[in-house]
Order: structure tokens, then C-alpha cells, then sequence
């Protein structure tokens, strides 16, 4: 073969394998179903009441004399009876009631408008044999229950 002849059988191996190789590169890898990834799946909402809540601990009662306040002398009596020391000073009265090392005081003031209301209350605790007095609300909480 001339060599002219075989330049020119080279130059269009070339060209065509350029031109085979270069429509290729525009189209990318043949895809199938396989190669394709899935779609992710977004998940569906849940609603509120489905969601379970936590276990929260819940705070131990308290014993609190402020539902009292600015009440009726004989609302008190209806929750603990009759007191077992009343006192009474010009204008006031003092209510005590003892259960164990529980003491709740009432202090009751005659109001010219409102007529005898509860000003202020307490409670307070007594030392147990050895002087040391337990925490006023749980010794309240065990001689009279909860309040109101």
C-alpha cells in the first residue's frame, strides 16, 4: 500500500473511532432497571394522640393551708372539726389543731364588711422525741391528708 494510501486508511480508522467514541460520550452508560435507585420513601405524618409520651414523674402532694385563706371559720371546721385550743385576743382567735408532730394554726380576724375571715394559717411541726422535727408538709400530709 502507497504510504499516501496508508495515512489516509489510518486517518479514517481514527476519525470514525473518534467520531464512534464521541457520540457515545454524549449519551452516558447504558441504564437499566437495576442501576436505577429506588425512590425514598417519605414517611406518612403520625398524629399527636398516636405518639406515646414519656413516663413523667409526678410531684409529690403538698399540704397548703392557702385555699383557707379569706374564708369562712366554719369551712375550716367542716375539714378539720373542731380545733382543739382556740385562743382569742382582741379582735382575733387563734385556732390550733394537733395531729402527731403536725400543728395548724388559723388565725381568724372579725372584718367589718366580710364579717370573720381567715387572715393567715400555718403549719408547723412539734420535735418528736429526740428534737428533731420532720418537714411540715410531709407530717401534715400524714396526719390530715391532702387539702383542699
Amino acid at each position: 500500500m502507497p504510504r499516501n494510501k496508508q495515512f489516509f486508511a489510518i486517518y479514517l480508522l481514527l476519525t470514525g473511532l473518534a467520531g464512534g467514541l464521541g457520540g457515545c460520550a454524549g449519551q452516558g452508560p447504558a441504564t437499566t432497571d437495576e442501576t436505577i435507585p429506588p425512590p425514598v420513601a417519605t414517611p406518612e405524618p403520625v398524629p399527636e394522640d398516636a405518639v406515646p409520651t414519656p413516663d413523667v414523674p409526678q410531684p409529690p402532694p403538698e399540704f397548703s393551708l392557702r385555699p383557707f385563706i379569706g374564708v369562712v371559720p366554719q369551712l375550716v371546721e367542716e375539714r378539720f372539726g373542731a380545733p382543739g385550743l382556740v385562743r382569742r385576743e382582741a379582735g382575733a382567735e387563734v385556732w390550733q389543731y394537733v395531729s402527731g408532730p403536725c400543728v395548724l394554726l388559723f388565725f381568724i380576724y372579725d372584718d367589718p364588711e366580710q364579717g370573720r375571715r381567715v387572715d393567715h394559717a400555718e403549719a408547723r411541726t412539734s420535735p418528736g422525741p429526740w428534737g428533731e422535727a420532720p418537714p411540715a408538709n410531709q407530717a401534715c400530709l400524714e396526719a390530715f391528708g391532702s387539702t383542699p
